[in-house]
């Protein structure tokens, strides 16, 4: 750490240097560490910057175009599949005797979108010895290679269509003139060249192809180099290569029999160090599998009483107040078994406007036996309505089928705007609008309006890196704590905003890109909040609990970590 804090010091003594780090929890770690341990009264933010950012400032990115991610590319997967099922093009990564069974295939063809090859020979040119030896498709079986083509085609018509681009597809080039990076950096000041040294590159994957040659020379053949060099990184940008701790600095590590040991012994650690006269704040623990601990972690932070801050949230699926998606699906598919109904209908975190006239239909489904609809030789069998009418319900019978006509509406709905509309219809009938603070759910779609979709972190499926520790943003929440039942409200409205602004952003692409009919539409979404994350801002104080990923590079006070 000794060395890595000399070389940044040395490096931001010139005002044109810019010090980039893996991530932005990176970079503003790095940035308090200079303060804490140097002479340096104040260091300029401008000068301790993440790899995207710097992507940002020196890749020729198409202005009127944004980003692909995980829904999209879902979205574009689904479609895909469809059309497939229909006429079966695909022989390889979906065989022709299952190409009906597109669901199941959604996921896998969505998973390789990112890392297509780049559009350029023909598949005929770039198998021939003649080809590009670089180009995957000529070191493939020639079917699957077909298939790849055929889906990099598609895919690229697509983002097209919609607006948008996978960076690995189109190729991003440096910015003419990059060799003389040049910006303004201060007022009255026109040519002042930056100059960008990249800490810790074995970090960030696009760096690695610049980083073997000098690393491991061997696992480079002379035409890849050549290649290599043609395409290697502008003068202006320095890759500082990580130096390692000598064996007697290195971190200590420990195995356990068993992970509550592991626990028990980092939150003893933990307190041991708290006790020590250690700030909460210059301690950070990093996660190994961050999905599995999270809990685990929780529940120990109130046992042994010491405040953590999780620095990942979840994914937008998993947080308590978006389960009435996923009950408005399980309602429909279970032909609104009692069992669904009560879910549905007795969940208190959502804003009813009659929770009273829900809880009251169950209580009759209750009574009168309504177990679940079914079909029998052919004919639907509505046992709610057929026991409600006969009993005289009127009142009761009239809000079941306001609500059983919305809930069929969304989950059958092929058409995105369709059931966009019936989802606000639905929200409009049956929930407080006002319940969900910062939801503009009254708002008009604006399908043909923004043709960005303004970094929406549910449609790129980029994680959203919480403030850096020590940021200004992070201390001015330390001097006036939220009240927890508060702060968990507003989370809750949060989420939900996020998740109803993502399902806007995915109809507006799906417009844009003439996909007017999607099977299954809304299961497909509630699948695509299984891969969006959503991070909420942390609201006290405590120490910094990051993935394993997150927490790389960072420089607390203290770095613990678990597996």
């Amino acid at each position: 750490m000794n060395r890595t804090l000399d070389r940044i010091c040395q490096v931001i003594a010139d005002r044109r240097a810019v010090c980039v780090f893996p991530t932005e929890v990176a970079a503003g770690s790095w940035a308090q560490r200079v303060l804490d341990d140097t002479e340096l009264n104040a260091v300029r933010l401008d000068q301790f910057i993440s790899w995207d950012t710097c992507r940002l400032q020196l890749l020729d990115f198409p202005e009127i175009l944004e980003p692909a991610g995980a829904a999209v590319r879902k979205i574009f997967a689904a479609d895909l599949l469809r059309k497939n099922a229909e006429t079966p093009l695909l022989k390889v990564l979906v065989p022709p005797d299952y190409a009906e069974s597109s669901r199941s295939f959604v996921s896998s063809i969505a998973a390789i979108l990112p890392d297509l090859p780049q559009p350029g020979a023909s598949n005929a040119d770039s198998r021939s010895p003649e080809g590009n030896p670089g180009n995957i498709l000529s070191r493939i079986a020639p079917s699957l290679a077909a298939d790849i083509a055929l889906i990099t085609a598609a895919y690229q018509e697509f983002l097209e269509k919609a607006g948008l681009y996978e960076s690995g597809l189109i190729g991003i080039p440096w910015k003419p003139g990059i060799s003389e990076i040049t910006e303004t950096f201060s007022k009255g000041k026109s040519d002042d060249t930056r100059r960008y040294y990249i800490f810790f590159p074995e970090l960030i994957p696009e760096l690695i192809p610049e980083l073997i040659p000098e690393l491991i020379p061997e696992l480079i053949p002379d035409q890849a180099a050549s290649n290599r060099q043609q395409r290697a990184l502008p003068a202006g940008i320095t890759l500082i290569p990580t130096e390692f701790p000598q064996p007697e600095e290195a971190p200590v590590l420990e195995v356990y029999d068993h992970a509550g040991h592991e626990l028990a012994a980092l939150f003893a650690q933990i307190r041991q160090i708290l006790d020590n006269g250690a700030d909460p704040s210059d301690i950070a623990v990093s996660v190994g599998d961050y999905n599995q601990w999270y809990r685990e972690l929780e529940e120990a932070a109130d046992l042994w009483n010491i405040p953590l801050s999780f620095r990942r949230g979840k994914a937008a699926a998993g947080y308590p107040v978006t389960r009435i998606f996923r009950d408005l699906q399980e309602t429909a598919s279970q032909n609104f078994s009692l069992d669904s109904m009560k879910k549905l209908l007795l969940n208190r975190a959502c804003p009813w406007t009659d929770p009273e006239k829900g809880a009251e239909l169950i209580r009759k489904g209750i009574r009168y036996s309504c177990a679940r609809n079914y079909r029998k030789k052919g004919i639907y069998r509505d046992v709610w309505e057929e026991k409600l009418s006969r009993a005289g319900e009127t009142d009761l019978l009239s809000y079941y089928r306001r609500l059983s006509a919305h809930i069929r509406s969304i989950t059958d709905a092929d058409s995105p705007v369709a059931c966009y509309t019936e989802l606000l219809q639905f929200w409009n009938d049956f929930l407080d609008p006002e319940g969900w603070v910062k939801t503009d759910i009254q708002g008009n779609l604006d399908i043909q309006g923004n043709p960005g979709i303004q970094g929406n972190p549910g449609i790129q499926g980029n994680q959203a890196e919480p403030e850096p520790q020590g940021s200004e943003q992070q201390l001015r929440s330390r001097e006036k704590l939220p009240e927890t039942a508060n702060a968990n409200l507003q989370q809750q409205n949060d989420v939900i905003s996020f998740c109803l602004d993502n399902l806007r952003d995915i109809v507006r692409i799906c417009t844009r890109a003439e996909l007017h009919s999607i099977p299954g539409f809304f299961s497909l979404w509630l699948s695509v909040l299984d891969s969006v994350w959503y991070v909420p801002q942390a609201s006290a104080p405590g120490i910094a609990v990051y993935p394993y990923g997150l927490a790389a590079g960072i420089a607390p006070d203290c770095h613990l970590s678990s597996a």
